[in-house]
């Protein structure tokens, strides 16, 4: 695993393998990196609660307690506060073959993902902020060790 990307909604456009695969990617490297399109995986998702874009609870019918021969329908705001204003996300997840260019491809793909941003930015017509930002959590420190992990056997034998 290399990083994640969570879309707004304002950039789901890009979400494709048409403005990012593995060769936008490598396009993105740096003077002294060394990887190749053959190093970089790309999983695109899309997660939702089974209707996209729409509140499944706008589709339920509710009945009364002294009339159960009524159905009527109930305002999100009505049922709960703590309703999400969006039902879908978008994650672009970008893996690796070879772990020990991980920082390298992260690196050359949040450039890629930063310039997608502003490129769309620039060219909406509406007042949107939408911005793609890198979580801090899988930012990979500069003096990571890739060594391999140790493997332990387990002695079943008695």
């Amino acid at each position: 695993f290399v990083d994640e990307f969570i879309l707004p909604a304002d950039l789901a456009s890009i979400a494709n393998s048409a403005c990012i695969n593995e060769a936008t990617i490598v396009g993105y490297r740096s003077d002294n990196d060394d990887f190749a399109e053959r190093d970089v995986l790309i999983d695109f998702s899309l997660i939702h609660y089974g209707m996209r874009k729409d509140n499944p609870v706008d589709r339920i019918s509710f009945y009364s307690k002294y009339n159960t021969a009524e159905k009527f329908p109930i305002s999100s705001s009505l049922i709960s506060l703590c309703v999400p204003e969006k039902y879908e996300e978008r994650i672009i997840r970008i893996f690796t073959r070879t772990p020990s260019k991980r920082k390298q491809i992260q690196g050359a793909a949040r450039r890629l993902m930063e310039e997608l941003s502003s490129r769309i930015v620039a060219s909406s017509s509406s007042s949107s902020s939408a911005h793609i930002t890198p979580n801090r959590g899988l930012t990979l420190p500069n003096n990571l060790s890739l060594s391999p992990a140790k493997r332990r056997r387990l002695d079943f034998d008695m």
